[in-house]
Parts: structure tokens; C-alpha cells; sequence
């Protein structure tokens, strides 16, 4: 479209703003523009190239493309109207129904504030204000916000290969400079090569796409603030401020973490290439798939750079209190891993101190899971939310949270807490969680997140007026090429510091991590940056809320780098809700000969015409697992993924004939116990029985990955890329020469030295 410019920030009597026309506000902070759409829009930003956010439109819905024109009306009147300012159509809107009080002269505004006004008078004497678009931010259609904070995993290691130079993001927010890519992922900059010395040998690997099991990197990497500066400068000794990190530590870091830990690991160099093992796309499928479906920043900095208490403090509070690594401020439940951070205000305690009391804090689980303390993990870090107005009411949990979403009686403010997961007892037990914490295994965090997407999609009339804001606390020792800036304010400004924990002057940001927006505002594939050259860190949600609530930043008590923080309001880059940002969506089958690619499933069918069908649960002893089935009922969708063994890892996204894979069932097995959370879903055979049932396993990469490795080779057509409805044989790497098969007689299957065992792969629906 042709966008032209129109002098000054005023209409007065007879000026008319034509489809494509616009305005400035004085500053040029704001933009007023007749929209094709028959919407008059006011947007932040210098103009539409350069736009940073809807402000307001003068419609909800709307129209059909075409010719339409607004116009200051010599009867005090801003309308707008289908056609041109010399063949005008019919109305389409105005600011009043009711003829104003008869005036000399009349005319329209537009401040740097996106205010958009209607005054009598003129602009160098104006006398009264008619009407007003007054209090319009951009958060004004929110009615909603909902903050999930999730755990440990850098950018990279999470969405580094979300988007790429063949499929790059749909919008850029605020627009790309000069030069600017549009995704800071790995795919556009590899990052550097890792380096570790194991025992005398050197090791050297640099990010790749693909993990070889759900647990990756399958053991819990260094993040006390001595960790993160050796991975970020290569030593842990503190730089000179200003000093650029080098960003080559990571590997050298994590093996030092794994040699010095008595965990039974049996492979500890297997475990260590792990960590440059980056999770692609059809690894995390749901986060990914919402990450597209709305609007993730590639800029979003952990705001210390260390571990979780100090960052969750920071999310909350604006400030530590001076701590850095877990343990310093101490208290009742330190020995738990909580520092009781006393007297401490929090936003709970800002937003009701404003007088906006509509909030509550919603827990997966008691911290610890044993229950002992009868309270969640926020609570009893920061006991002054206890002293908010109505505290005693807003602790509640998730399932308290999924009811009243799907019901749209939501607070206007949320904040949720996962279920925590990791290491304990010296790495030897892995606690399950959903919080995509390393190590366990992030299948749990994919459903949650997709069990929270369903409840608030449901009641479309909520829905759209949510923002959801998901965000991860810290990188937690997992890989991120981005060197982290510094120039953080310090949340005590310009006074003196206080005493700080390793004598850090919180002058630096710590690790990138994932940030998404969620809501119908957000147009598909969206990559949002600051509007600022401050970056977004964890108190730019702080900012954000108190801004979309009014609240005076510098009377918040929630430190100066919030003061100081970027908003990301400029994320809401659309005027109408979407309709068509349903993320799970079911995504039909694709059609036979097509090539098979990357997250898509299959149905698996035998040259006898049966198909691998719905598991189930054999508990004999020593063969106690889950199995899958053969024959013509239930028949269930599979998928490939990378086996991280040989060349298991592809460039593109359609899957190569002949590499080694895993053979992932979409059915959710698992085995409940503490010590193994893992899902048991990959087709594997059993380590010394040759033949013997194919049974689901653990996508465990400590574990030995053969067991559920199988060469996928194309046999008709004999092409180098698999198709669906193709014929393909495949072949045990535990096992050459040994091929999937089923069972003579029996309703299972097992592996044999036939190379006449083929399978056809049928398509199958995606998605859900």
C-alpha cells in the first residue's frame, strides 16, 4: 500500500484523512492512518513502516476492503465514510450521534500520547474538548493478563531453530533496521564452537538441531553465578565492566559439572555432546507451535546472571536484595532451596496498594512436593504478599485456574507457578516437573502448556481480551550464542549499593532466555524486541502490568530498573482479534507421494495390510512394559525423530531415507515413579534378546541410544527423501540386519533377519 503523509497532527474543518493517508503526532511518537479496512487507527510509532503497536481503532470489527475517507465536519463531527472525500458513500462511524453545541470551528488532534481528541476552537486557540480517546494504551483492549514463569533453558536450546533464512518469521516488531536479521536464532548465526579437555582429549561441538531423547541434555548443567561467568568469559573470575563475554565456555563448564558428580552415569561424554543438542521445532512441538502462532522476542535477557531464586526475584520484585546465588538471603526454607526474601515488595503488593486488588497466584503443587509447609514456592520466597490486601484469598490452585478460564472469570491479573522438576540427592534422583527443567523430561511441560492453551481458547469472549505472558526464569546452564549486554540498571539507581553477593553490581544482564505473547492481537510468526535501546528483562513485565494498569512506576517500590525497563505492549500489532490462532489445531493429513517431514505422523501398515495399533501394559515380571500392538483396530499415529546416533540429524525438514531414528507412538505412556518420569514412547528392542518383543521405551540420553535406533530405508520408490505411501523396511541399529516384524500368529511385534519384512507409511492427521 501507498502510504502518504499529511502535514501536521491536526484535521481541522474539512480535512480529510483518504485510504493509506496519515499523521504524525508532534513528536512523532504516534500515527493516526484510514485504514483500508474502514478502521481509523492510531498506532505508536513514527509512521507505518515503522509501527510499534496498536492504540486504538474506531471500530471493533472490520469491514469489507475497499474506499473509505474520515473527515472533521463543520458540525464538530470526526466521521468516517465508504468512498472518497468527492464521491462520499455511506457512514460508517462518528464520535457522537448527537449533534455537538454549535461552534465557530471545530477540529481533531492527535498527542504524543496516541490520544486522539475533538476540540472547538482552533489549534493555536482552542477552547473546549469534546471528546477524547483518554486513558487508550496499548494494553486498553486487555482485560486479562496471565503470567506463566517456567524454568532453565536458554534460547537456543529452546526455540534456536524456530525460524530460518527458508521459513523466517511473518512480522517483525518494532520493523527491521538496516541490517537487522529477523531472527537472532541458529540457523542465521551458529554461535561459536564449544570446547571441553576430557581427560587430555579435546572435545569440540558446535549447536546442532535435534535432541536425542525428551530429557536432553540429561543431566542438570552448572547455573550458580560462578558457572554462568565461566560459560558466558570462559573463567570464572569477574570481568572488567564492559568486558564482551566470549560466549565458548558452555561445554568446558558442563563437564566439569559432570566429572565432579558421582551420579552412575555410563557414558559421561555421550551426556556432555548433549548439551549443543538444540531442541528443534518437532522436539517441542507445543511450545514451538505457539511461539508461531503468536508472538515470541529473541531479546528477552534473564535479568541476573545466575540461578532461580535471584531471577524470580527480579521477575517479581525488581530487585534480589543483593543475592545472587540460591542460599545467600537464607531463611526458614533455604535448605529447600527458597530464600525467604522478607519485606520485599512485590507487584501483588503494588497492584493492590493502587487499589487493584483483582489478582491471584495459581500453584501446580505445595512446595516442597512433600507438602510440608502448606504453601507454594511464591509464597514462601516472598512472605509480603501476605500483607497485600485479600493475600489470604489468591493462592490457588491450577485446576482453580483451568475452571475459571474456561469460564472467563479469570482475575484481571495471574500468575502461575509450574510444578517443579529437576535434580536432587547429588543428581541420583530426577524429580518430575512441568516446567522444562533439565533433566526430566519435558513431555509434562508440553502438556501443560497445551492444557492451558485449550481452557483459555475455550470462551472465545475472554480470549479476546487475554494477553498471556510465558517466560523462563533462567538458561540454567543450557547453551545461547547471544552475548548478554551489559548496562543493566542496578535497582537502586544512582544511590549507593548496598552489600551484594559476589560483589556483583547488577550492572548485567544475565542469560537470553524464551518470552512468548499469546493473544488474538498478535498476528501469526511475530518476532517482538524492545521499542527501546534498553532491553526486555524479566522487569519488563513488571513495567508492562504496571503500565497497563496505571500505576506510577516510581511509586511502585519495585526497584529502578523497572522504572527504567521497556514495556512490550508494542507486541498487540493487531487492531481486531484473530479468529484462526487456535495453536492446536488438527492438521489435516497430507496427501500420498508427498515427502514426510519433520513432526508430521504416520500410520505404519505391514505387507499383510494390519497396522501398529494401540499399546498396552504386560506386567510380567522381567518383561513388565508397555508394548505396542499389531493388527487391523485401533490403529495408532507414529512419528521419526532424530536418534542423535550416526547421522541422525537433517538440515532440512523433510526426513532423509536411511538414517538411524526414533520411532515415537502419539499415545502417552508412562511408568509412575519418582526415579523415572520419563514417557515410554520410542519403539525399542531389548539390549541381548535377539527377537524378542518390540517394547516402548525412554527417549533417555543417558541411556544407550541403539536400543531405540532404526535405519528407515526406502524401498519403493527407492528415493533419498521418505513419502508417504511409500514402502520402507526398517532395520534394527542394535541389531544389523535385523528388521521390524510382526510376531507370526501373535498380536505383537519383534525384530527378525527378514529383508522381506516391508511397511508402508500412510498419512495421518498431525496436531491436537
Amino acid at each position: 500500500m501507498q502510504w502518504n503523509l499529511i502535514p501536521g497532527s491536526v484535521l481541522t474543518v474539512g480535512q480529510s484523512l483518504s485510504v493509506g493517508d496519515y499523521l504524525q503526532s508532534p513528536g512523532k511518537t504516534c500515527f493516526l492512518v484510514m485504514q483500508s479496512d474502514g478502521n481509523l487507527c492510531v498506532y505508536a510509532g513514527v509512521d507505518p513502516s515503522h509501527n510499534r503497536g496498536y492504540v486504538w481503532s474506531c471500530r471493533t470489527t472490520s469491514l469489507p476492503q475497499g474506499a473509505y475517507f474520515t473527515i472533521m465536519q463543520s458540525d464538530g463531527n470526526l466521521c468516517v465514510y465508504h468512498g472518497t472525500p468527492s464521491q462520499p458513500g455511506p457512514w460508517v462511524w462518528s464520535w457522537t450521534t448527537t449533534p455537538p453545541p454549535h461552534a465557530q470551528s471545530y477540529f481533531a488532534q492527535l498527542d504524543d500520547h496516541g490520544d486522539l481528541t475533538v476540540h472547538t476552537g482552533t489549534p493555536s486557540a482552542p477552547i473546549t474538548t469534546l471528546w477524547g480517546n483518554f486513558g487508550v494504551t496499548p494494553g486498553s483492549r486487555i482485560e486479562h493478563v496471565v503470567v506463566l514463569m517456567l524454568e532453565n533453558r536458554g534460547f537456543d536450546t529452546a526455540l534456536g531453530f524456530l525460524y530460518t533464512p527458508h521459513d523466517p518469521p511473518a512480522v517483525n516488531v518494532p520493523p527491521l533496521r538496516p541490517g537487522e536479521l529477523p531472527f537472532a536464532g541458529l540457523a542465521y548465526q551458529p554461535g561459536k564452537p564449544q570446547t571441553a579437555n576430557v581427560d587430555g582429549t579435546i572435545v569440540t561441538r558446535t549447536a546442532s538441531r535435534g535432541v536425542a531423547g525428551a530429557n536432553s541434555p540429561g543431566f542438570d548443567p552448572g547455573e550458580e553465578f560462578d558457572h554462568v561467568t565461566t560459560q558466558l568469559f570462559g573463567s570464572a573470575s569477574l570481568p572488567k565492566p564492559g568486558t564482551p563475554p566470549t560466549m565458548d565456555g558452555f561445554l568446558a563448564d558442563f563437564w566439569s559439572v559432570l566429572s565432579s558428580e558421582t551420579h552412575p552415569l555410563t557414558n559421561k561424554l555421550q551426556v556432555l555432546e548433549t548439551l549443543m543438542n538444540m531442541y528443534a521445532p518437532w522436539d517441542l512441538p507445543n511450545l514451538s507451535r505457539v511461539a508461531r502462532t503468536y508472538g515470541v522476542s529473541d531479546a528477552w535477557f534473564s535479568s541476573v546472571p545466575t540461578q532461580t531464586n535471584a531471577n524470580r526475584a527480579f521477575s517479581l520484585c525488581g530487585q534480589s536484595a543483593g543475592e545472587v546465588n540460591n542460599g545467600y538471603i537464607g531463611g526458614s526454607w533455604s535448605s529447600l532451596g527458597v530464600d525467604t526474601f522478607t519485606g520485599m515488595n512485590t507487584i501483588f503488593n503494588a497492584l493492590s496498594a493502587a487499589g487493584m486488588t483483582d489478582w491471584a497466584i495459581y500453584y501446580n503443587e505445595l512446595y516442597p512436593p512433600a507438602a510440608v509447609t502448606n504453601a507454594c514456592y511464591t509464597e514462601l520466597a516472598f512472605p509480603q504478599i501476605d500483607q497485600a490486601a485479600h493475600a489470604g484469598t489468591r493462592f490457588r490452585t491450577l485446576s482453580t485456574f483451568l475452571d475459571q478460564a474456561r469460564t472467563g472469570t479469570l482475575p484481571r491479573f495471574s500468575y502461575i507457578e509450574p510444578r517443579w522438576g529437576g535434580a536432587v540427592l547429588d543428581q541420583q534422583i530426577y524429580v518430575d516437573g512441568n516446567d522444562y527443567h533439565p533433566p526430566v523430561d519435558i513431555t509434562h511441560s508440553e502438556q501443560m502448556l497445551e492444557q492451558l492453551c485449550q481452557a483459555l481458547t475455550a470462551n472465545r469472549t475472554a480470549w479476546n481480551k487475554t494477553l498471556v505472558v510465558i517466560m523462563f526464569d533462567e538458561h540454567g546452564g543450557t547453551y545461547d550464542h547471544v552475548p548478554p549486554p551489559w548496562g543493566a540498571t542496578p535497582p537502586w539507581g544512582n544511590a549507593s549499593p548496598p552489600p551484594t553477593q559476589e560483589s556483583f553490581g547488577f550492572d548485567r544482564y544475565g542469560v537470553r532466555v524464551p518470552n512468548l505473547f499469546l493473544s488474538p492481537y498478535i498476528a501469526g510468526s511475530t518476532v517482538v524486541r524492545s521499542p527501546t535501546a534498553t532491553p526486555f528483562d524479566h522487569t519488563s513485565m513488571l513495567a508492562g502490568v504496571l503500565d497497563w494498569c496505571g500505576i506510577d512506576r516510581a511509586h511502585a517500590n519495585l526497584g529502578a530498573r523497572t522504572v527504567a525497563a521497556p514495556s512490550f505492549w508494542n507486541v498487540l500489532n493487531l487492531p481486531l482479534p484473530r479468529t484462526d490462532d487456535n495453536p492446536f489445531a488438527v492438521v489435516a493429513a497430507p496427501p500420498s507421494a508427498t515427502p514426510v517431514h519433520w513432526g508430521q505422523r504416520f500410520f505404519l501398515q505391514s505387507a499383510l495390510g494390519a497396522f501398529v495399533t494401540s499399546q498396552t501394559w504386560f506386567n510380567i515380571p522381567g518383561y513388565a512394559a508397555w508394548y505396542p500392538t499389531y493388527g487391523w483396530l485401533g490403529r495408532v499415529a507414529l512419528e521419526l525423530r532424530a536418534a542423535a546416533i550416526g547421522n541422525g540429524y537433517q538440515a532440512g525438514t523433510e526426513i532423509a531415507a536411511g538414517g538411524p531414528y526414533q520411532v515415537r507412538t502419539s499415545e502417552a505412556n508412562q511408568y509412575s515413579s519418582t526415579n523415572n518420569p520419563e514417557w515410554y514412547n520410542s519403539l525399542y528392542v531389548n539390549k541381548g534378546r535377539i527377537g524378542s518383543a518390540v517394547w516402548y521405551g525412554c527417549t533417555d540420553v543417558t541411556a544407550d541410544l541403539t536400543q531405540g535406533g532404526w535405519l528407515v530405508h526406502a524401498v519403493s520408490p527407492s528415493s533419498g527423501t521418505l513419502t508417504y505411501g511409500g514402502t520402507v523396511r526398517l532395520e534394527s541399529v542394535l541389531y544389523p540386519g535385523h528388521y521390524l516384524y510382526p510376531a507370526s500368529g501373535y498380536l505383537y511385534l519383534t525384530t527378525k533377519a527378514d529383508a522381506t519384512s516391508l511397511w508402508t507409511l500412510l498419512p495421518a492427521p498431525s496436531g491436537g
